[in-house]
């Protein structure tokens, strides 16, 4: 069975050493990315339900109700919340303005 000499080790680690930190760079690049889409679903959806409501400044009614809740599942799917939360965080919007009734 062969012996592995030291330059193998060495080599093996810097290599390891230069992985990682391209993969640390990577995760940097896209974390930043993330917290930007983040923010910029935000302000799609304040934009649209500020929007939503210039255009049609009428009572709430259960339309407007719906596509406030709507607008904001969508903004949760944008910004990266998993199914199960957007829907939640959907149907908790209809609940505090009234669509539902408890």
């Amino acid at each position: 069975m062969p012996v592995p000499d030291s330059s193998d080790s060495s080599a093996f680690e810097s290599q390891a050493k230069s992985k990682l930190k391209q993969e640390s760079t990577y995760t940097h690049r896209f974390a930043w990315f993330e917290e930007l889409r983040f923010w910029l679903s935000v302000l799609i959806g304040f934009a649209l339900m500020i929007g939503y409501k210039v255009i049609f400044s009428i009572r709430s009614t259960v339309i407007d109700i719906g596509v406030v809740g709507l607008v904001s599942l969508i903004v949760a799917l944008m910004a990266g919340f998993p199914i199960h939360q957007a829907i939640v965080s959907f149907i908790r919007v209809l609940f505090e303005s009234g669509g539902i009734s408890q």
